[in-house]
């Protein structure tokens, strides 16, 4: 595998991953079905890219990227399929059944030189290059790509609700420019040695996917576990790894890097020095963007008031219930305040986090209007 071949895998890994959650997380419903379909498609694309990227035969490549097309040529009909469904646009069936027609026609002719002529050497590696009718494939995606985009702006115009204002702007980003970024490699279809841009598609999917968790996109009813998140993000830190090692292989030419003496020095090094600290780092930030609220609130009740039992200290108390609220709520700062020995208020007991009231102890008026709504409501 070579360095260009990067792009491609981390956009395989990042459709390959949306599938995954979709079918196993999301409901069976005709979107996410859709959506299903669409990353599938996208698979098949991108297996046939890196396939084409790392093989030696032009013809093996050519052969597998007829078979790839033979299914690929579907992407544009279930990409806009799926977004008269997400948008609940009604009253053009008649475009829908158009366009998977089309589809149906463009098959039929991916197996003949008609479609695909040839695969060509770049310094990239092999790629398709188009035949007398690939631009009609071409057009087609240009069309839907640009429809899709006009509807998704009309439905932002619209749209009252900015929790689903903000579902469709991510939708646009990440779908519509993936859309033009794939549409851009007709440039290398057509015989120009230029680095195909769909590649670099990973790039708006992370994006999609972090509206995906951040705002339940499909209506998965996501709550984001950390294995899923530490899963994508040890996926990410091993294709960096490679990316290293693919690097000092090109400037090692004459020195076989991986089996000399010094490769397990160098990797335990980079492993301790800089993947773990990086790793933790980034879990950290993960927490506090997707976590923040969403918490079991009954479950770290219980395993409190079990835990408090056990404990007669006053500081020990205060340091488990503040470590609780911090650790689990993910905010920057707590304090505990504890009713004065003359009544007239509550002062300051203990605190943890980032210092937000410097100078001297904090007390709070009994007569506080947030002690008042506390004790109307028995709670915070």
């Amino acid at each position: 595998m070579t360095f260009y071949s990067i792009p491609p895998l981390l956009t395989l890994c990042c459709f390959l991953g949306l599938a995954a959650l979709t079918i196993f997380r999301g409901p069976r419903t005709k979107t996410n079905l859709l959506f299903f379909t669409i990353c599938i498609l996208g698979s098949f694309l991108y297996i046939d890219i890196l396939f084409a990227f790392n093989v030696k035969s032009a013809e093996a490549a050519l052969r597998i990227s007829r078979i790839d097309h033979f299914f690929i040529v579907y992407l544009f009909p279930v990409y806009l399929h799926f977004f008269h469904e997400y948008l609940n646009i009604s009253g053009r069936k008649w475009l829908i059944r158009t366009v998977y027609a089309y589809a149906f026609f463009l098959m039929c002719l991916t197996p003949t030189p008609l479609y695909i002529t040839s695969m060509e050497q770049h310094y990239f590696g092999y790629f398709a290059k188009g035949g007398i009718l690939y631009p009609f494939f071409g057009l087609a995606g240009l069309f839907v790509i640009i429809y899709v985009l006009i509807q998704i702006v009309n439905a932002i115009r619209k749209e009252a609700n900015s929790s689903h204002k903000n579902r469709l702007k991510y939708l646009f980003v990440g779908f519509g420019i993936m859309g033009l970024m794939n549409g851009l490699n007709v440039f290398p279809t057509h015989g120009y040695s230029v680095y195909p841009p769909g590649n670099l598609s990973f790039i708006p999917l992370i994006i999609f996917a972090v509206g995906l968790f951040k705002h339940d996109l499909l209506d998965m009813g996501i709550l984001i576990k950390k294995s899923l998140i530490y899963s994508l993000l040890t996926a990410f830190l091993t294709c960096l790894y490679a990316l290293i090692i693919i690097v000092a292989d090109k400037v090692f030419k004459n020195f076989n890097f991986s089996d000399s003496i010094y490769f397990p020095i160098f990797f335990f090094l980079l492993i301790a020095f800089v993947f773990g600290p990086l790793k933790s780092k980034i879990q950290v930030f993960i927490d506090r963007i997707f976590s923040k609220g969403k918490y079991d609130y009954q479950k770290t009740i219980k395993h409190v008031s079990r835990v408090i039992v056990s404990k007669l200290d006053y500081d020990e108390i205060a340091k488990l219930l503040m470590d609780t609220v911090v650790d689990t709520m993910l905010v920057d700062h707590c304090s505990l305040f504890l009713l004065d020995t003359s009544g007239a208020g509550f002062v300051n007991f203990s605190s943890r986090g980032k210092q937000i009231y410097p100078g001297g102890s904090i007390s709070i008026d009994k007569d506080n209007p947030l002690i008042k709504f506390m004790k109307n409501h028995r709670q915070l």
